[in-house]
């Protein structure tokens, strides 16, 4: 708690409207929204998949909201059964995390969407979650041919989201949607 009130107290401080000083703002920013993110993720061990990205949005949304990144949400799917909770639902929860994370630093993006569905694989039934949004896109060799270009390298974040993702039970894919941007993806069967 006092941690956080010092990075409010120093964002108080600094002048948004001095260019110089957006980097350092934008860094108190985050520093606060991960704080709080990470006070969100002691709790509620046995939570589903839903609980823990309803907490996420919460938290996220006025960092959204102050950059100007509209936030599509869909996260309310009508059958729950083999949602993942405990250690899978916080391992994808921090996947969204990182993958919002990096959207925010690195991608220029106006537009983030956040979707959880239940589908239907080879193997049965299966949950999918992604991460999409309209930024420059990364350089990694997950990405197809043509991708846009972009300053930003696939780094150990991605090494991260894909371990997380296989602590989960599911994979992680990176997509190029239409148009431009990244998709981050982790399909993951249902739990019986």
């Amino acid at each position: 708690e006092q941690v956080g009130s010092q990075l409010v107290s120093a964002m108080v401080l600094v002048d948004v409207r001095n260019p110089a000083m957006q980097p350092l703002a934008q860094a108190l920013e985050h520093c606060l929204l991960d704080l709080r993110l990470l006070v969100d993720s002691m709790d509620g061990d046995d939570d589903s998949l839903t609980d823990r990205l309803a907490r996420l949005r919460h938290r996220i949304q006025p960092a959204l909201d102050h950059r100007g990144i509209a936030l599509n949400w869909d996260v309310m799917p009508a059958d729950e059964t083999g949602m993942p909770k405990g250690a899978a639902a916080r391992e994808l929860t921090a996947i969204v995390q990182e993958a919002v994370s990096n959207a925010l630093q690195h991608s220029g993006a106006t537009a983030l969407s956040i979707r959880l569905q239940q589908v239907q694989t080879g193997q049965g039934a299966a949950w999918r979650l992604q991460v999409t949004d309209n930024g420059t896109g990364v350089h990694t060799p997950d990405v197809p041919a043509g991708a846009p270009p972009s300053g930003h390298r696939a780094g150990h974040g991605l090494a991260g989201m894909r371990q997380r993702a296989a602590r989960a039970g599911g994979v992680l894919e990176l997509i190029r949607p239409q148009g431009q941007g990244l998709c981050g993806q982790v399909t993951l069967p249902a739990s019986r």
